[in-house]
């Protein structure tokens, strides 16, 4: 019973001496959702679904998640190692003559994981509130998939090609660039909002299996390399402007 109200005394000052102190936080753990712009369009698909055939559908966004952790060399220098994952917008599409005969629908999607190392640098730290610029770059392993229904026109007319799964494979460098803020959440924990632009080209792609398609009905093996109807490197553009919000968790302050 004595050591019971003896703890109900002591709580409160140990409530008030527990001040969250930025200067003290040299290490955290971090989650982070962002949702973005891509310039993909119809390129996944658009330039190798037979020459004169009309598409649509597009891709236009990307959002995604990340987990790290964060360390402070300094109090206005951070860096952040994050395993980071995106997803395209799907994009459901269908080819035609230009007679507008339907030849095929197909559904195309591209995911990209993306371990990287970002830098922060503190501008301003006015109380629970800093803001910071951030610029990273990563190693993007990229998959895409480009599945194909075909009609019986778009088959006799298209090379003899049933329906197919094309998956394409690939990496690139990635890099961004913005600036965020930080506010005191609760306790050790951090609200993180941010945003910036992404630079993700992708140069060159792989098949993961053998396949037989419109560019090539008589078939490409896994780990050929992709190309467009005129023969062309299959190029992608992932990058475009991101917003970002997340939860950093202090380890070092309890």
């Amino acid at each position: 019973m004595r050591f019971c109200l003896l703890l109900i005394f002591l709580f409160p000052a140990i409530t008030a001496a527990r001040v969250f102190n930025y200067k003290e936080g040299g290490v955290a753990a971090y989650i982070r959702g962002t949702g973005g712009t891509n310039g993909l369009n119809q390129d996944t698909y658009a330039n190798s679904s037979g020459n004169g055939v009309v598409v649509d559908g597009k891709s236009q966004y990307n959002y995604g998640g990340e987990i790290g952790f964060m360390f402070s060399p300094t109090p206005t220098l951070h860096m952040r190692i994050g395993a980071e994952v995106l997803q395209s917008q799907a994009a459901v599409g269908s080819g035609a003559s230009a007679a507008g005969v339907p030849y095929f629908s197909v559904n195309s999607s591209v995911f990209v994981f993306n371990p990287n190392v970002t830098f922060e640098f503190v501008f301003s730290n006015e109380g629970n509130l800093r803001l910071f610029g951030e610029a990273g770059v990563g190693y993007a392993i990229i998959n895409a998939t480009n599945d194909y229904k075909m009609t019986a026109a778009g088959t006799a007319a298209l090379g003899s090609v049933t329906d197919y799964k094309e998956t394409l494979t690939g990496n690139a460098l990635s890099g961004s660039l913005g600036v965020g803020l930080e506010e005191l959440f609760t306790d050790n924990v951090t609200f993180l909002a941010d945003v910036g632009y992404r630079y993700l080209p992708v140069k060159s792609l792989k098949y993961g299996s053998d396949v037989k398609n419109i560019v090539k009905p008589a078939g490409y093996a896994s780990g050929d390399s992709v190309v467009n109807m005129d023969g062309s490197s299959r190029k992608l553009n992932l990058g475009g402007i991101y917003a970002g919000i997340g939860f950093r968790f202090y380890l070092n302050f309890f």
